[in-house]
């Protein structure tokens, strides 16, 4: 039979415009020379402005490269691509999963493409749940929140079933652990199945799929339940879950039938993989990135757990838009300033003011961010010496504050310093004292309301040779377990720390670590009220050198730099 008289391209082209997915067509040079509607819509743009056009033309430099390269990789093995790529509309910034098959013939490429957004889609804010413990150790509370999970990940895939499985590398086994419960699970209860580790820690991280698939298929086909094998029509895909490289558990998707799976849904699927591995290790559910990370000595340290490996990889996210924000900022000004000036625009001096007042502002931000960095570093490393001279402590902390006035009337706020004694000589590092003071009043003065009050007072304990120091504000309350846990470089507090006061977290673990450098001890007063309470104390003791070392050589316009330096975080703009 003659099919070419069955349909005709009309036919086709309806059919293709129909389709919840982007659909391309490009020649061997990387035009486009068919594009269905979904896909024009999706961009913003009609057809014909995307007709005749290559990536280059619709596409960042960067993107386009990528996309031509993964062209000529599928056309050059014969072999379908799956990747992730920006859309053909550059002022957008959607990423898309895009499926490209070869057509080695007429040397064309087809690209089937869905935009990869599945937080949007199942209403889950995964980072926030990975970043951040849940409020119970409740183990049942975990596997209901996943078994809810893989219920909107079943409807989104409009799959029949899908079931999750947890891998043992020291028992070399998977056992069941949770199942959507949309429809009757395929599987029998309680499974627990001995597999080959050679074989199973094998797998694709790009796509998650294990290179024996016979061998990973075999394992689960004596363990379906009767009446499923006898229906028989059931098709099913096996996804590995991994977590930094290492094998965590197995997804397995089951279709009722065939023709629901859609290629399009690889970017979904991988998508789901990688979240759904992150969260198991997050709630600690499984342990094998424990065992991985303690293979070596096989010791368990709080340093290497997940919670703080997770919480380091928030750190440095938050880290990296924290050097990013002035930057943004910086590059933004320059940018009109040198506009304005091209067009010959006249700059009033209040105009040029303003944009080199937040020109000054951001380059104090970063210089912070980058000495914190650096102190940061050398304390990790063991290069943070002190360089210690006798002084008298009392006149170091209140020339600090003095100097912090003009901040605080400018924030409608007021600063108290209280002490019991005019002269209290000890051994110190002038500098880092004044770095602690000055990041513990910045902190205040980011927490406390308008017309709040800070206080600095000093205590001096002679018979146990301390001298307490005392910085209070009457901002929110810290709890007991934030009390415990906030001084550390990698966790925030989240009560504390939300978008507008957000921060690296370096500062208080700075404070806690120059104190320590001392043999003094920093910590959070639980039961002040109203309120928040930092206390630290100092020995009081005298180096070798036993002369007095008189801090007048610096000037009162370098103590101001420091507090343009440290308070640069205050004044968002």
């Amino acid at each position: 039979m003659n099919t070419n008289n069955l349909y005709t391209l009309e036919d086709l082209e309806s059919v293709l415009d129909t389709l919840p997915c982007s659909v391309y067509l490009k020649d061997k040079e990387g035009k486009y020379i068919y594009t269905n509607k979904f896909a024009a819509n999706i961009s913003g743009l009609e057809k014909y402005q995307i007709i005749g056009k290559s990536d280059f033309d619709l596409k960042n430099n960067d993107e386009a490269i990528k996309a031509l390269s993964t062209d000529k990789k599928a056309l050059k093995e014969i072999t379908p691509v799956l990747t992730e790529e920006f859309g053909i509309n550059k002022s957008k910034n959607e990423i898309f999963s895009i499926y490209k098959l070869p057509i080695p013939k007429s040397e064309k490429i087809a690209s089937i493409s869905r935009q990869v957004n599945l937080n949007s889609t199942t209403n889950i804010n995964f980072k926030k749940i990975t970043c951040k413990k849940t409020n119970t150790n409740i183990e049942s509370n975990y596997t209901d929140f996943i078994v809810e999970m893989l219920n909107k990940f079943a409807n989104i895939l409009d799959a029949s079933d899908i079931d999750l499985f947890l891998f043992d590398s020291n028992s070399v086994t998977i056992k069941s652990y949770a199942s959507s419960t949309i429809n009757d699970n395929v599987f029998e209860e309680n499974i627990l199945i001995d597999v080959n580790y050679s074989i199973i820690s094998k797998f694709n991280n790009i796509t998650n799929s294990f290179n024996d698939t016979e061998y990973i298929n075999s394992i689960f086909s004596n363990h379906y339940k009767k009446e499923c094998l006898e229906k028989n029509t059931s098709s099913f895909i096996i996804k590995s879950l991994c977590f930094a490289n290492k094998l965590v558990g197995i997804l397995h998707i089951t279709y009722d039938n065939l023709t629901k799976y859609q290629i399009h849904n690889e970017g979904f699927i991988k998508e789901i993989c990688d979240n759904i591995s992150s969260l198991l290790v997050s709630f600690n559910v499984t342990n094998e990135f424990e065992k991985y990370v303690f293979k070596k000595n096989d010791m368990v340290s709080a340093e290497y757990s997940p919670e703080i490996l997770l919480s380091k990889m928030n750190y440095f996210a938050t880290l990296s838009h924290e050097f990013k924000t002035p930057i943004n900022i910086i590059l933004s000004s320059i940018q009109l300033l040198l506009k304005l000036l091209s067009d010959n625009y006249e700059i009033d001096n209040a105009t040029l003011l303003k944009y080199l007042t937040i020109l000054k502002q951001n380059s104090y931000r970063l210089l912070r961010l980058t000495n914190n960095v650096l102190d940061s570093s050398k304390l990790e490393n063991n290069f943070n010496d002190l360089i210690l001279v006798n002084c008298n402590i009392i006149n170091v902390i209140e020339n600090i504050v003095l100097s912090t006035c003009d901040y605080l009337d400018q924030n409608n706020k007021e600063i108290i310093f209280d002490t019991d004694e005019e002269e209290v000589f000890l051994s110190c590092d002038p500098d880092k004292i004044e770095k602690v003071i000055l990041n513990l009043i910045s902190n205040s003065l980011k927490f406390t309301d308008e017309n709040g009050e800070i206080k600095v007072k000093i205590s001096t304990d002679h018979d146990n040779k301390k001298l307490f120091v005392h910085v209070q504000n009457n901002g929110p309350e810290i709890s007991i377990d934030d009390s415990k846990k906030i001084f550390s470089r990698f966790i925030q507090s989240d009560e504390l720390f939300t978008k507008k006061n957000q921060g690296t977290g370096i500062g208080l673990f700075l404070c806690k670590s120059f104190i320590e450098l001392h043999s003094g001890e920093i910590w959070v007063n639980p039961n002040f009220k109203n309120g928040a309470e930092f206390i630290f104390y100092l020995p009081i003791k005298l180096c070798a050198d036993e002369r007095i070392q008189t801090l007048g050589t610096e000037t009162s316009s370098s103590k101001i730099e420091k507090c343009h330096i440290e308070f640069s975080d205050v004044y968002s703009i």
